[in-house]
């Protein structure tokens, strides 16, 4: 196989790659599975529980919402590709603000209530559900307005 040809071969892969979105009927699917996976971890307040029970619960709300997320559109054209685009760099950003900022904001909360040991930490669950919820919350709102 020459250089060219690799290259070539490279190009179409990561073209399949970068172009992945699954079928719109999984956005339905994902909201299924967001939904239940709030329900059993809520139902968790009321019933005794393992600690595995909620973790798992938790990592399938975020697997919803990436199934969301990746779903695409009943009609998918370069409007939607671009607010796509634009909602996932707003949720990175604000992403990484909130993942910076809040655990200090917490720290100055629980010094204020005197509680004894604050810690300063932000957990993966707190980090990518927000950033799914800004995605998505952003791209509905776009995509509405036809901006």
């Amino acid at each position: 196989m020459t250089l060219k040809q690799i290259c070539e071969t490279d190009k179409k892969a990561f073209e399949k790659l970068r172009n992945f979105q699954m079928n719109n009927s999984f956005k339905k699917v994902g909201w299924a599975i967001v939904i239940v996976s709030v329900l059993l971890v809520l139902s968790g307040k009321f019933f005794e529980e393992p600690n595995w029970f909620r973790t798992l619960f938790r990592n399938l709300i975020l697997i919803g919402f990436l199934v969301v997320s990746f779903s695409r559109e009943k009609i998918e054209d370069e409007m939607v590709r671009h607010l796509r685009g634009v909602s996932y760099r707003l949720a990175f950003l604000l992403g990484v603000l909130y993942a910076i900022i809040h655990p200090y904001l917490d720290y100055l909360v629980d010094l204020l209530l005197n509680i004894e040991n604050p810690k300063i930490e932000a957990s993966y669950f707190q980090i990518f559900l927000y950033m799914f919820m800004i995605q998505i919350a952003f791209f509905e709102v776009m995509k509405k307005r036809g901006a």
